[in-house]
C-alpha cells in the first residue's frame, strides 16, 4: 500500500497509512481539553442565557416604564424635562413597544405627558399610520420636477 500524504510514493509503513517520513511530519494528535469547571468561590457562576441583562438598557427609561404600568386607565404622567430628556422618554416608547403596551407621549413647554393609549386612540394611530405610507409611497412614485 501507498503512502496517502498528496503525491507520495514510498510505501506506508505497517498499521499506518503514511510512509515513516510522512509519520514523521504528522502534528501530534492534541488533547482534549476538560470543560471548565465550575470552582466553590463565587467567581464563577452558571446561569440561564434569560437572565443575561440587555446591552446598554436605559434605567431612567425602564424605571418610568414600571410607573406608566402602574397606572389606572384614566391617568397621565406629567413629567419635567429637566428630569427626564426627550432621548429618555422616547426609550420609554420603544421599550413599552417591545412588551406590547402603547403609550403616548406629548411635549408642551418644559413638561411631557405620558399616557398608556386607549384601543381607540391605537385604532387612530394605525390609520393615520397607514395615510401617513400611502402619502409616502405615492410622492416617491411621482417623477421629478425637471427644469
Amino acid at each position: 500500500m501507498r503512502c496517502e500524504h498528496k503525491a507520495c510514493v514510498s510505501p506506508a509503513t505497517e498499521g499506518s497509512t503514511l510512509c515513516a517520513y510522512h509519520e514523521k511530519q504528522k502534528p501530534p494528535t492534541p488533547t482534549p481539553t476538560p470543560a471548565v469547571a465550575l470552582t466553590r468561590d463565587e467567581d464563577v457562576l452558571a446561569i440561564a442565557i434569560s437572565d443575561i441583562p440587555a446591552a446598554r438598557a436605559n434605567e431612567v427609561s425602564l424605571n418610568l416604564l414600571k410607573t406608566i404600568k402602574a397606572l389606572g386607565p384614566d391617568k397621565a404622567l406629567k413629567v419635567r424635562l429637566r428630569k427626564f430628556s426627550k432621548p429618555s422618554l422616547l426609550s420609554t416608547q420603544r421599550y413599552a413597544l417591545v412588551e406590547g403596551l402603547r403609550i403616548g407621549l406629548r411635549y408642551v413647554g418644559e413638561w411631557a405627558y405620558i399616557w398608556k393609549l386607549t384601543a381607540e386612540q391605537i385604532k387612530a394611530a394605525e390609520v393615520k399610520a397607514e395615510r401617513l405610507a400611502g402619502a409616502r409611497s405615492k410622492k416617491s412614485r411621482r417623477p421629478a420636477h425637471q427644469v
